[in-house]
């Protein structure tokens, strides 16, 4: 999930194209640990991209 989340907002930061409004995780607590650690890594977790 990790590796996923990062591969698609890195693309989408290297092609300067716009985010979605929301993101869905169906998951628990580790899907969701895992998307906010790529936002973070990228960036994008406190970031308001609209």
């Amino acid at each position: 999930m990790e590796e996923i989340i990062y591969r698609r907002y890195q693309r989408l930061l290297d092609e300067g194209a716009s985010f979605p409004q929301i993101i869905v995780i169906d998951g628990g607590k580790g899907q969701l640990s895992a998307t906010l650690k790529s936002m973070e890594i990228l960036g994008l977790r406190k970031k308001s991209l609209y």
